[in-house]
C-alpha cells in the first residue's frame, strides 16, 4: 500500500489532459532532466501530476525512480480517453477515473480504504484520520507517520469538496478539482464537518458497468473481465469497489440508478432480474476497456447525461 506521490496537490483542471497530451506527442519529455519545463508547471506539481497519470491508470511506469524498469507510457484507457475525450470535458472521463482510485490500493490507498471501509455519514477529518491509522495498523506491519496518512487524507478531502475560503489552509490556493463535480462529499459551513452525498447518481450505464468489471477483478471466483456478474442489490452496495461503493448508493438508490438505465434502450448490458422476491443486477462480460469505450458512445446519443 502506498501513501502520498502527490506532493499534497489533488488533481487540478488541466493537469490530466496537459500531462496525457504530452504523454501521447512528446513521451521522451518526460525522460529528460527538466520535464516539469514541458508542462509549464513547478517541480513538485509535475511530480503530482505523474502520480496522478499513474494512480488514475492514464499511464503506467516511472520515469523519475533511479533504475526504474520502463519509462512512463500511457495505458490502453489513456489512449482511449485521449482520442475520446482529450481535454477531460466529460464528466464520464471523471467517474471512470474515481473508480480506478477506488479500486487501486497500490497507488491510491487512502482512497480506497476511504470508500470501501469508511462509513460514516458525518465525520470531522480527525476522527477519519484516526480511523484510517487504525486500518492500517490491523493490514501491515509496515505503517507510515500519522501525518503522512492526515496530508494523504487531506489530498482526498480536497478533491471532493469545496470548502469555505477561510477555512482553506493556503488562502491563495482557489484551485478546484474536477472530482468535486461528481458530488460525492460535501463540507456545509453550518456544520463544519465532512458528509458522504449519498443516494442516486445519475450515470451513463456503462460507467456502472465499468466499476462492476473492476471490482470483480478483486474476487478470485470472478477474475476474468470478460465474465459477467450477477448479484443481489444489497451485494452490489456491499462489494468492495463497486457501484455501491464507488457512487455512494445504498440498494435502493442502485435499483432506481438501473431502472433509469432503461432510457438507453435493452443493449447497455446491465438488467434487474427478479428471483423469488430477491432483486437482483445482471451485468454482463466485458472488459474495462469495452465499458470505457461505451461510456463515450453513450454520451454521445443522450448528451452528458452525469449530473
Amino acid at each position: 500500500m502506498r501513501f502520498g506521490g502527490h506532493e499534497t496537490f489533488p488533481v487540478r483542471e488541466g493537469w490530466l489532459s496537459r500531462g496525457l497530451r504530452l504523454l501521447m506527442e512528446s513521451p521522451e519529455a518526460y525522460e529528460a532532466k527538466y520535464p516539469e519545463d514541458e508542462l509549464g508547471v513547478g517541480r513538485n506539481m509535475y511530480k503530482s501530476i505523474r502520480h496522478w497519470l499513474v494512480a488514475t491508470e492514464l499511464a503506467e511506469g516511472n520515469a523519475l525512480r533511479k533504475g526504474a524498469s520502463r519509462a512512463m507510457e500511457p495505458t490502453e484507457l489513456g489512449r482511449l480517453i485521449y482520442s475520446k475525450d482529450p481535454f477531460f470535458l466529460e464528466e464520464g472521463t471523471w467517474w471512470l477515473l474515481h473508480v480506478n482510485l477506488v479500486n487501486n490500493p497500490n497507488r491510491a490507498m487512502t482512497w480506497t480504504w476511504f470508500f470501501n471501509h469508511w462509513t460514516v455519514p458525518r465525520f470531522e477529518r480527525g476522527a477519519c484520520v484516526h480511523a484510517l491509522e487504525r486500518y492500517v495498523q490491523s493490514q501491515s506491519t509496515r505503517v507510515p507517520r500519522l501525518k503522512t496518512m492526515d496530508r494523504d487524507l487531506g489530498c482526498l478531502l480536497a478533491s471532493y469538496t469545496r470548502k469555505p475560503s477561510h477555512d482553506r489552509e493556503d488562502p491563495e490556493d482557489t484551485s478546484e478539482s474536477p472530482f468535486q463535480e461528481l458530488g460525492l462529499l460535501a463540507y456545509p459551513r453550518s456544520t463544519g464537518s465532512y458528509e458522504y452525498r449519498r443516494g442516486v447518481k445519475r450515470l451513463p450505464p456503462a460507467v456502472f458497468g465499468y466499476a462492476a468489471a473492476r471490482s470483480a477483478l478483486q474476487d478470485p471466483s470472478l477474475a476474468d473481465e470478460h465474465r459477467g456478474v450477477d448479484r443481489s442489490l444489497p451485494d452490489w452496495e456491499r462489494f468492495p469497489g463497486g457501484p455501491g461503493r464507488c457512487f455512494q448508493m445504498d440498494s435502493e438508490a442502485l435499483f432506481e440508478a438501473v431502472h433509469e438505465f432503461e432510457q438507453f434502450g435493452s443493449d447497455h448490458g446491465i438488467r434487474i432480474q427478479g428471483l423469488a422476491g430477491e432483486r437482483r443486477v445482471q451485468v454482463e462480460g466485458k472488459s474495462l476497456l469495452d465499458w470505457a469505450g461505451q461510456t463515450y458512445e453513450e454520451m454521445t446519443m443522450v448528451g452528458n447525461v452525469c449530473a
